[in-house]
């Protein structure tokens, strides 16, 4: 774990930034991992150090990593163009009736309006930054289009009407990111145990408060409290399913994204939640898999729903679900995306 990049990091990190600003390309990993020979250890410290994360078979920047750079530049640059890529997304949102995912095209074109000089290089990439704020996901996941990375649609959430300050929203991220990654260096390193454990004294914060895990109570505590319910289990879906992508480094979205994390047959699963030797244990995997599926499908359906929902208790439930998904992620053992 880092807490300071060394100065080889420091040329990584550059690098990668420089790759996704300039080439709308992530970096590969088998290729850096190689080139970096027994040195290479250092590049997991700066995923721990969340100035990096992995998208697929990529690696790509953090906010974090932006800042860790201190170039102001750079960092102007780009939270500039969020800004208006934000905005954009705002202004669709507003006006979409009932659309909540549009591509790429629509979104460079609003952007245009609001910024003529914009085109879709510069766009592509505070984009995908830009995901890790929480005002949307691509529900497709990112795709490598030849050398460059592509999204064919981004899915948009209620609460990029809330958006006013790259300024706020940024220094609230980054803070984030720094939280979690002093959480890890006192993390202790999952040797897979049975799921059966669930949420075990040492994952939770006070093993006598029966309350949401901090991560869901961040999102959709308020929310709850305040009698917005359909937008509590909401934000509370998208969360876990964030974390889910986050921890894997798995770059789909939805359904494809559960099949690869969870699903053991004939494959071993990245997110592995006991030995898998018995059938028992097994079945054990597969039932967590169709709970997460389950997360999956209320967040498409509260998505594109305008049904009420009044009810607090069935809220509290769906967070208290959504909670025990969290920390069971936090029990598990994570396997080398293939």
């Amino acid at each position: 774990m880092v807490d300071r990049l060394s100065s080889d990091q420091q040329k990584v990190l550059s690098r990668i930034v420089s790759r996704l600003l300039n080439l709308r390309s992530g970096t590969p990993v088998t290729h850096l991992r190689k080139s970096l020979g027994p040195r290479r250890q250092f590049l997991d410290d700066m995923i721990g150090a969340k100035v990096l994360r992995l998208v697929g078979g990529q690696y790509l920047p953090t906010l974090r990593a932006i800042e860790y750079l201190d170039d102001e530049v750079v960092r102007r640059i780009v939270q500039d163009n969020l800004s208006c890529v934000l905005v954009a997304l705002q202004h669709l949102y507003r006006g979409g009736s009932d659309q909540y995912t549009f591509d790429f095209e629509s979104i460079l074109q609003e952007a245009r309006a609001l910024d003529p000089s914009l085109d879709g290089n510069d766009l592509l990439p505070v984009l995908l930054l830009g995901e890790e704020l929480g005002y949307y996901y691509f529900e497709s996941g990112i795709r490598e289009d030849g050398d460059r990375l592509a999204v064919d649609g981004v899915t948009v959430q209620e609460r990029i009407m809330d958006f006013t300050s790259i300024e706020e929203d940024w220094a609230h991220s980054v803070t984030e990111q720094d939280r979690k990654a002093k959480e890890a260096t006192q993390a202790v390193p999952s040797s897979g145990p049975s799921a059966g454990a669930l949420a075990p004294a040492s994952v939770l914060p006070n093993p006598n408060a029966h309350g949401f895990h901090p991560e869901i109570e961040k999102v959709s505590g308020r929310l709850y409290h305040d009698g917005h319910y359909k937008q509590a289990a909401f934000e509370a879906y998208i969360r876990v399913i964030s974390e889910v992508r986050e921890r894997s480094g798995l770059q789909e979205d939805g359904d494809r994204l559960v099949n690869r994390a969870f699903g053991c047959e004939k494959q071993v699963p990245v997110v592995q939640f006991n030995s898998l030797r018995s059938e028992p244990e097994q079945d054990e995997q597969r039932g967590l898999m169709f709970l997460y599926k389950g997360i999956v499908f209320l967040r498409n359906s509260k998505a594109h729903s305008n049904r009420p929902f009044n009810d607090p208790q069935r809220a509290h439930d769906y967070l208290t679900l959504a909670s025990l998904l969290t920390r069971l992620l936090e029990i598990a053992q994570f396997n080398p995306v293939k």
